[in-house]
């Protein structure tokens, strides 16, 4: 099984890409690829899922390559967005993101809305790391409108995981690859419930 890592890092960190290789080492073998190289026409054939890193640009600004955006409004492949990653796939999908000028940062308690594929056996509440500045807007009648359905929230953030209705196409806000044994369980579920190989 190959996963491509979108690596949307404005600062090509060793340290941070390290953190998700890790995270996805136990479940897949791992091709990274820049994001300013993605785009619709991006050959996946080779690939069983796709997962988009974090950044340390902000969506809400408009800091995304045009070509990831293109890219998100097509793939049908299992994909998994972190943080940044979460909100260009809503972004692209025509969610409004916006920016805070404070950040929201460390343990953060969750609520699991809909126990779907990815939380499966993690219960009604987990806690994991965040460490974002924007955050994905709810807004029930669009999320309809334009087929995403809001899975977790929390006190911080009004949508901390999203899928998409049709296509395997997930986002989550916070970092499951910093969350401990919580984010690696969502990384197995993923796997097993999402890709299914």
């Amino acid at each position: 099984m190959r996963t491509l890592l979108v690596n949307c890092q404005k600062i090509k960190s060793a340290h941070a890409l390290l953190n998700y290789v890790n995270w996805l080492k136990p479940f897949t073998q791992i091709d990274i690829m820049p994001d300013e190289k993605v785009n619709s026409e991006t050959n996946l054939k080779d690939f069983d899922a796709v997962v988009i890193t974090g950044s340390a640009k902000f969506a809400a600004l408009n800091e995304v390559h045009k070509g990831l955006l293109s890219f998100l409004k097509t793939v049908c492949l299992p994909t998994i967005g972190i943080c940044y990653g979460h909100q260009v796939i809503c972004l692209a999908h025509g969610c409004k993101v916006v920016h805070s000028i404070n950040p929201i940062k460390g343990a953060m308690k969750i609520r699991i809305l809909d126990p779907n594929e990815l939380f499966i056996n993690l219960g009604h509440e987990i806690v994991v790391d965040e460490s974002h500045f924007d955050s994905v807007v709810w807004n029930s009648d669009l999320f309809k409108k334009i087929g995403l359905k809001l899975l977790a929230n929390s006190e911080s953030c009004q949508v901390e995981a999203v899928k998409h209705v049709k296509r395997p196409i997930y986002g989550v806000q916070f970092h499951p690859e910093r969350s401990g044994k919580t984010g690696l369980k969502i990384a197995e579920n993923f796997y097993k419930y999402v890709v299914k190989k």
